[in-house]
């Protein structure tokens, strides 16, 4: 037999039997503890001076747990500092063997402490008075109970398991609740304080909820803590959240959401913060006007916020979102960042008529005054490769470049609106560029024609220009194909603030077709008889080619003093015109 066989053999052989007498004193170890009632004083000695706190002891027991030696004291209490009122009252505690520890000082040491079946009662009172267990606490002033509850925190290593958390709120602000099968963990190293807790929820709020804090420095001094906080919750019911806590103050809602948000908080500020969310059927509501909502069928969302020396920054990843039924065509990347006076937004993707309620819906706290005078103007459709600039001041600025794609426009007070165009955008301060190459528009040009111009393909440059309450447009060449004519135009417009028109226009036309001539007739330039002839002049024909100017201030036609010129010069085939009632046609 070889020797590396026999020192096996040998090393087996040595376990076995070790563990073998460990098996056998461990049992008769948990035989005897129950009766070993002389102990029980030195025990409760011993895990006083492990936890601070004076105990009583009902009865022991132990256990192993992954191979470590476990004591377990029943029907333990454990009081305050006077001794006489009770902190806890446990059905079981315990008490684990720390093994290095133990052989570092060559005897038992207690390692992790675990505490099975706590009642702890959180109570919320008016003026700023807090109970936590039988200590009050005060959120201006310092109390003895207050330093004893920091003590306890500072000094304590404990868990307590499977137990039950009481909520009691005496201000009406929430309601009073119950929390089953809650755990709640706090360690101690080197000033640093680790607060676990995790709770099963009452059904009609959700499933579970779990916070996790570490927290670094006096707590006596907690405006200079360094606190990192996690929080996670599953299945929330958000409105029986809104309604139950102070979350109403801020916002009203209902909704079902799982969410991970985590919170780094440096000297009473929040530096950074992050959270992950996942939203179905998601209602908000302003707390003053409750007909101002926003609506989310679904919101999928990981959310990056951080402080900056002036400012701060705010980024949007991987947000999925669907809304009134619809389903954003694209996962989107956004980023918000606030310099002070400077607003900047970087998007992948963006639909920002879809956020324009939200912007309604949200507290007074938060100021969005910069903004309010935008809100009626921003236009429906998708954005890609968003990015602009926007600053306040006396004089705001606005710079923005975006590609888009269905986009509507509207100007309302113009009664102009544009529906269905792809191109892009560029605003620079008061000017802005659209670049178009769009099928399927339909345009409503104010009162300059009764219809809607419908738009099979249209491709150019329009400049647009917005000062003293008045606007200007103007295109080097905009070129329209629709199934009744082909266009090619020339175009300047201005709209004076007391709705004074003044058009510079020069349109080719070619593959027209007579009959559709009368939606195109231009009604607020020509006088009602005008209109009624041409209504009913052009029967049919083919317009192969053409041409169309006018100049001048549109109030002031038919131009009787010469201040202005419309001329309308056309190629007709086929054309057939009625003249006057009576006369052949």
């Amino acid at each position: 037999m070889g020797w590396m066989r026999k020192i096996r053999i040998c090393l087996i052989s040595s376990v076995a039997v070790a563990l073998i007498v460990l098996a056998v004193a461990f049992t008769l170890l948990r035989t005897l503890l129950p009766y070993a009632t002389g102990y029980i004083t030195e025990i409760e000695k011993g895990i006083s001076d492990q936890i601070g706190l004076p105990v009583s002891i009902g009865s022991l027991d132990a256990d192993m747990h992954r191979f470590t030696p476990r004591l377990k004291v029943l029907d333990l209490v454990i009081y305050k500092e006077d001794g006489r009122e009770k902190l806890f009252t446990l059905t079981e505690a315990n008490f684990s063997l720390a093994y290095l520890e133990s052989i570092r000082f060559m005897m038992p040491m207690v390692g992790n402490i675990s505490l099975h079946g706590a009642e702890l009662f959180i109570e919320r009172h008016p003026n700023g008075k807090w109970v936590i267990q039988g200590f009050e606490i005060y959120e201006r002033e310092s109390s003895k109970d207050s330093e004893e509850l920091i003590e306890l925190i500072l000094s304590a290593d404990i868990a307590l398991i499977d137990s039950r958390v009481h909520w009691r709120d005496f201000t009406g602000g929430s309601r009073n609740m119950d929390f089953e099968g809650a755990s709640v963990l706090l360690e101690n190293y080197r000033g640093t304080q680790l607060l676990e807790i995790d709770v099963g929820l009452p059904a009609d709020l959700g499933d579970r909820f779990r916070l996790v804090a570490e927290l670094d420095g006096d707590l006596r001094d907690f405006a200079n803590v360094e606190a990192k906080i996690h929080v996670s919750g599953s299945g929330l019911v958000f409105n029986n959240w809104v309604s139950t806590t102070r979350i109403k103050e801020f916002v009203r809602g209902s909704g079902k959401l799982d969410t991970i948000v985590w919170v780094h908080i440096n000297k009473a500020s929040i530096t950074r913060f992050s959270a992950g969310i996942n939203a179905t059927d998601l209602v908000l509501a302003n707390v003053e006007d409750p007909d101002k909502t926003w609506s989310a069928d679904r919101l999928q969302t990981n959310i990056f916020w951080r402080a900056l020396n002036q400012g701060w920054r705010l980024d949007v990843r991987d947000l999925l979102l669907q809304k009134d039924g619809v389903l954003w065509n694209e996962v989107a990347d956004i980023v918000v960042a606030n310099d002070e006076t400077d607003w900047r937004v970087l998007a992948s993707y963006l639909k920002p008529a879809d956020f324009v309620p939200l912007i309604e819906v949200l507290p007074e706290v938060v100021d969005v005054s910069a903004f309010s005078s935008y809100l009626g103007h921003v236009p429906v459709g998708e954005f890609v490769n968003f990015e602009a600039i926007f600053t306040e001041g006396e004089n705001p600025d606005l710079q923005l470049n975006t590609g888009f794609s269905d986009l509507d426009l509207n100007l309302a007070e113009q009664g102009i609106s544009i529906k269905g165009l792809d191109g892009e955008l560029l605003i620079d301060s008061n000017k802005s560029e659209l670049l178009f190459e769009s099928s399927d528009v339909i345009v409503n040009a104010g009162k300059l024609f009764r219809w809607p111009l419908q738009m099979d393909s249209i491709s150019g440059k329009v400049a647009i220009e917005l000062e003293d309450d008045g606007l200007k447009l103007e295109s080097p060449a905009l070129y329209v194909k629709n199934q009744h004519v082909e266009t090619v135009t020339r175009a300047f417009i201005e709209i004076s603030s007391d709705k004074q028109v003044y058009l510079d226009l020069h349109s080719n036309y070619a593959n027209g077709i007579g009959t559709y001539a009368y939606r195109y007739i231009p009604t607020p330039v020509l006088s009602e008889g005008v209109v009624d002839w041409l209504d009913n002049a052009f029967i049919d024909g083919y317009v192969p080619a053409g041409s169309f100017i006018f100049r001048g201030t549109a109030n002031e036609y038919p131009f009787e003093d010469n201040q202005g010129v419309m001329q309308a010069l056309f190629d007709v085939k086929d054309g057939q015109l009625h003249f006057l009632d009576g006369w052949p046609d």
